[in-house]
């Protein structure tokens, strides 16, 4: 079985189950159907979208994930299924740990952040001597590195290192491919690499 995301940018689309199959239906009565044991994750990046129950439960119980997007398109929501919901009393119990504890998780998610930027990079042959330094010395500092890599990255899709200097002509869309990162980050059980510019 092959799953997909289904990224919903129309403003006013409605979503519903009908015989199997997801709908995906404009304003305008087009139509477009997808089997729904397919549908691993959906994203709503648009305004006035109708969900229907059995939308939304079809999704959920074949282990899928809605994630809901701001007028900004980030994501600021998720209904998932009840499995994959957190016991708040365990919530609650991770966050009233010690400052040191709190501060190491940190310090481990940064390394992992920047780890890997620099694969990311590798993969694209390109070598960055302060990523490099960052991790072997163990003290990251996340915006620089962030910077340092951005710089590196962009040109090496085609794009200048400012926004304003991107090839239109370049694979590469940064919105749906950021939409569809974070979607696959979130439903998927393997780590995958944040390439923007793979699919």
């Amino acid at each position: 079985m092959s799953w997909h995301i289904l990224h919903v940018l129309k403003h006013g689309a409605l979503l519903a189950k009908e015989h199997g199959f997801i709908i995906f239906r404009r304003r305008d009565g087009t139509e477009l159907r997808r089997p729904h044991d397919d549908i691993r994750a959906v994203v709503i990046a648009a305004r006035g979208v109708t969900l229907t129950s059995n939308f939304v439960s079809a999704v959920l119980e074949t282990n899928g994930v809605i994630l809901y997007c701001n007028e900004l398109y980030r994501p600021c929501g998720v209904t998932v299924p009840l499995q994959r919901v957190v016991d708040q009393r365990a919530f609650l119990g991770q966050i009233a740990r010690p400052k040191h504890l709190n501060e190491r998780l940190w310090h481990r998610m940064l390394r992992g952040k920047t780890l890997n930027q620099q694969r990311v990079l590798e993969r694209r042959h390109i070598h960055s001597p302060h990523l490099e330094h960052a991790l072997k010395s163990n003290s990251i500092d996340e915006g620089n590195c962030a910077r340092r890599y951005w710089r590196l990255f962009f040109p090496s899709i085609g794009w200048a290192a400012g926004k304003r200097g991107h090839n239109e002509n370049t694979p590469l869309q940064p919105d749906a491919k950021l939409r569809l990162r974070s979607a696959r980050h979130i439903v998927s059980p393997q780590p995958t690499w944040c390439d923007p510019n793979t699919s």
